[in-house]
């Protein structure tokens, strides 16, 4: 009998003994803030940070699994450490699965979690004075090394969307982790050299130095890109006969008219801008402001023009043209500097306004579809 009494209370210590441990692991299953606090295992808010765009952590319950996070991820991590084959790690929470990852890649300020330092530009690129504005401050050139002091915001993978310089903002898809790379002509179909022989014909510099890094064009609802553009180029001179050249796009399968807002010596339209900024482009244009708008209507109502600039790049470039103009008789090759989402550009002469006769800088656009930030 005393036997018995015995088994039966060893029993009752075992049956016991497992509802305790169960009891627990049920408790840091689902509660393990609280047992960590109990534990005195202080808890912290923070993101995970790296110079690359994904973090891989290791999964605590089996550090032979690891999974991937897009940097910038919010967590929370556990003060005390967790030792793996020698190694210490910190321990975090994410969804409520939890991960154990080095104090490198950890941050507790958003504004720190992108962790790269330079970059080298591989397309010549406009400096925004802000983020979210279109005031330009200057310009990079091709192989420059940019010194990175903050973001604007991370892209669903992880890259970042502008980086923020000492001068200002910058499109990060211009940029390049290594110099060889950004250095480097895209050429993937030896059309680079083929432009590049054709070296200064008429004084407004070569194309050697021109990137064809290929862009993604934008899409906007109320402003469609073809998809198959079948163009007619127009000067401004054949405009007021705009019928004629309707009426042939008809006949022939032209979608897109390509139309000149400035001509090599003068402006296609009266605009409020070359009065303000060059009063002699101004009075030689061909077109009053209303007179060019209605041709441009009748167009667009057709749906055959695809005339994306509009006014303010003008003003853009001429706004460019003063800040660089150091000195008389500065030649000045802006490769990529457009704001605007949507404009083709061919050629561009400054102009020889009062303001401007003295510095005579020289413009030379080239045919690149910018991408930037609507709203021009």
């Amino acid at each position: 009998m005393a036997k018995n009494k015995k088994n039966k209370f060893k029993l009752r210590y075992v049956l016991i003994l497992i509802i305790l441990v169960s009891a627990s692991f049920a408790f840091y299953k689902f509660f393990p803030e609280k047992f960590n606090k109990i534990n005195n295992n202080k808890i912290y808010n923070g993101y995970l940070k790296s110079d690359k765009y994904e973090v891989e952590l290791m999964e605590k319950n089996d550090t032979t699994k690891t999974k991937k996070f897009i940097r910038g991820t919010k967590i929370k991590y556990f003060e005390k450490k967790i030792s793996v084959d020698e190694v210490l790690y910190t321990e975090v929470k994410i969804n409520n699965d939890h991960y154990l990852i080095s104090d490198d890649y950890i941050t507790n300020k958003y504004e720190e979690v992108v962790g790269e330092k330079t970059r080298y530009v591989r397309t010549s690129t406009t400096i925004y004075k802000e983020k979210d504005k279109l005031d330009i401050s200057g310009f990079y050139k091709k192989g420059e090394e940019i010194n990175i002091i903050g973001f604007d915001r991370l892209n669903d993978d992880g890259s970042v969307n502008m980086y923020k310089t000492e001068k200002g903002y910058v499109y990060s898809k211009y940029l390049e982790e290594l110099l060889d790379v950004a250095n480097k002509n895209y050429d993937p179909n030896g059309l680079y050299l083929t432009h590049a022989s054709r070296g200064d014909s008429y004084g407004g510099g070569s194309a050697d130095n021109l990137d064809y890094y290929p862009v993604d064009k934008p899409n906007f609802e109320n402003n469609k890109l073809l998809d198959n553009a079948k163009t007619l180029y127009l000067n401004c001179g054949v405009l007021n006969n705009i019928d004629a050249y309707i009426n042939l796009a008809k006949n022939t399968g032209i979608n897109a008219f390509v139309v000149d807002i400035k001509e090599n010596t003068i402006p296609s339209y009266k605009s409020d801008v070359m009065k303000e900024y060059s009063p002699t482009a101004y009075n030689k244009a061909v077109y009053s402001k209303e007179d060019y708008k209605n041709i441009i209507k009748i167009c667009q109502s057709l749906r055959l023009l695809h005339m994306l600039m509009r006014e303010q790049m003008l003003l853009t470039v001429l706004h460019v043209s003063l800040a660089f103009a150091a000195v008389a008789e500065l030649k000045l090759r802006i490769c990529d500097f457009c704001p605007a989402t949507d404009c083709t550009f061919m050629f561009c002469n400054a102009g020889t306004g009062s303001r401007l006769r003295k510095l005579c800088p020289e413009l030379f656009l080239t045919p690149l579809l910018f991408s930037r930030k609507p709203g021009l």
